[in-house]
């Protein structure tokens, strides 16, 4: 690769020296004849100074191998944006227009969400509940709970101790007990009167009168007979109702005062991943319901308004405001297989002369283009511009450093010379005598317009002779030449 470059550069310094000896020889048959006879009268100092051999000194620094090409700014990203899933909805909101600038996570545009909205609510609701739930379940009974329920369970205890109290059934059994002596001593005293009545020895009027009074005092035994027995039934029922307050309340003290299960815990846990899950679920959904920026940048396109349904490409944004561009160029098919990623670059532009800017390949096209004969294939660099400068569009100069010899020996591409076919330089074996020059053969390096590695055959501070270019041939011995035209 270097021999060939190396050639090439020989090969125009050849041309060159033709070029100029051409250039010469046409001067010289224009003005030859008269031209000739004016050239001699004029006064010697008008004459073309004489030019010097130069010397200069073979030196040691870093020699660069560089591809050189043009590109152009671009953004680094471009996306189209579609919703995820549409269905029957419409656009509900669109809130960009081409130009504008977004950020990352901003939402762009909306489809009708009312009803997952309100799905996602309850959702949220519910997880908050387990939640809750759960917590309560990891933290054990509390303190208060637990006092609150003892006090219940002393008041179910004096309801049973009330409701066994017997004052009212006492007095029932005893105003039943009188009724019965008194129904007893009526029955006495109606058989009484009975055998005196049978014996002729009470009239009738006092015999209904013992009648009467016996069946009153029946009456009044059975009606509190049956008092007594519903405050008995009453009571009864009391008691149980007690009984049973008690036995719960003591039930609910014990469940408060034992801590939680740990199988209820882990199934508190279960239900309140469940409820999360189905929570991101409907979140999910309603993300389909919207398209919202990926990375800060610009809007190009939106196709779509309010309630009509959108078309795809939907959006479409790119980075171009952003300090994260890129360069665009295309490389020749000769100088693809020198290239690859992670190449470093510099980067100009006539906007900003002096200026450059550095780069890096990022990206090598495997596939070629063909326009108008040539093949190319795309190269991407980045480039680092903080301060913003570079616009979308700039045409830049790109050099890519393909490779870089370090602390080598180096000298001007002028230095070079060619003999029988052998690239070498003219050495000054005395520095103070540099008429005195003999030619050394030299291995080539990198080359560059201003700079050619030489690998071998000089040392650092060499003194190396430029030859003069040779004179134009002196007009006045072209005697056979004067006046031909």
């Amino acid at each position: 690769m270097a021999e060939t470059v190396l050639n090439d550069a020989l090969l125009k310094l050849r041309r060159k020296r033709r070029k100029k000896w051409i250039w010469t020889m046409v001067v010289l048959l224009v003005i030859g004849g008269g031209g000739t006879a004016v050239y001699l009268k004029l006064p010697k100092e008008q004459a073309v100074p004489l030019v010097q051999d130069e010397t200069l000194k073979v030196e040691r620094g870093d020699v660069s191998e560089k591809l050189d090409t043009s590109g152009t700014v671009q953004a680094s990203k471009e996306v189209k944006l579609n919703f995820t899933s549409t269905g029957e909805n419409k656009l509900a909101a669109v809130n960009v227009k081409a130009g504008d600038k977004v950020k990352k996570g901003q939402v762009l545009a909306l489809l009708d969400s009312s009803e997952i909205k309100m799905q996602i609510q309850s959702a949220s609701d519910n997880l908050e509940i387990s939640k809750s739930k759960l917590a309560e379940l990891e933290k054990g009974p509390k303190a208060e709970d637990i006092e609150i329920q003892k006090t219940n369970v002393l008041r179910a205890k004096m309801a049973v101790d009330t409701a066994q109290e017997s004052f009212e059934l006492e007095e029932a059994e005893s105003q039943k007990k009188a009724s019965k002596k008194q129904l007893e001593q009526a029955r006495k005293a109606y058989e009484d009167q009975k055998f005196l009545h049978d014996a002729g020895a009470v009239s009738n009027s006092e015999m209904e009168q013992a009648e009467q009074a016996l069946d009153k005092a029946q009456t009044d035994y059975d009606g509190l007979d049956l008092q007594f027995r519903k405050i008995m039934s009453q009571k009864r029922r009391a008691i149980a109702e007690a009984e049973i307050g008690y036995r719960s309340a003591m039930a609910e003290l014990r469940k408060i005062e034992v801590p939680a299960d740990a199988s209820n815990i882990q199934s508190a846990r279960i239900e309140a991943r469940r409820l999360a899950t189905e929570l991101e679920q409907k979140k999910n959904d309603l993300n389909k319901l919207q398209v919202t920026a990926p990375w800060d940048g610009v809007i190009l396109k939106v196709n779509g308004d309010v309630g009509t349904s959108p078309t795809a490409p939907f959006i479409v944004m790119n980075n171009s405001d952003s300090n994260n561009l890129k360069i665009g160029a295309k490389i020749s098919q000769n100088d693809i297989v020198k290239v690859k990623k992670g190449l470093s670059a510099v980067l100009s532009t006539n906007a900003y002369p002096g200026e450059s800017f550095p780069g890096k390949v990022q990206f090598v096209s495997p596939e070629a283009s063909t326009d108008e004969g040539m093949t190319t294939y795309l190269m991407e660099l980045s480039v680092h511009d903080p301060k913003g400068k570079l616009k979308t569009g700039m045409v830049m100069n790109v050099s890519v450093i393909l490779g870089v010899h370090k602390n080598v020996l180096f000298v001007p591409a002028i230095a070079l010379r060619s003999e029988g076919g052998q690239d070498g330089v003219y050495f000054a074996a005395n520095p103070a005598n540099p008429g005195a020059r003999t030619f050394k053969p030299v291995e080539l390096g990198f080359y560059t317009p201003d700079r050619v590695e030489l690998k071998s055959g000089v040392k650092e501070g060499d003194t190396l002779i430029v030859p003069a270019p040779e004179p134009p041939p002196d007009p006045s011995a072209m005697g056979g030449m004067q006046g031909g035209f």
